[in-house]
């Protein structure tokens, strides 16, 4: 099965990827972008 997860590094799709890796399921993520602003911050957008 393929699944698509939006927001796989948050509180609830982290644990659901590496569950669904481990049933043998492909999986695709989609997670925000981080940088690290001036101050040396990471900010995602």
């Amino acid at each position: 099965m393929t699944t698509l997860v939006v927001g796989a590094t948050g509180k609830t799709g982290r644990p659901l990827v590496e569950q669904l890796l481990g049933k043998s399921h492909k999986v695709h993520v989609i997670v925000r972008s981080s940088h690290t602003n001036k101050r040396g911050q990471t900010t995602v957008s």
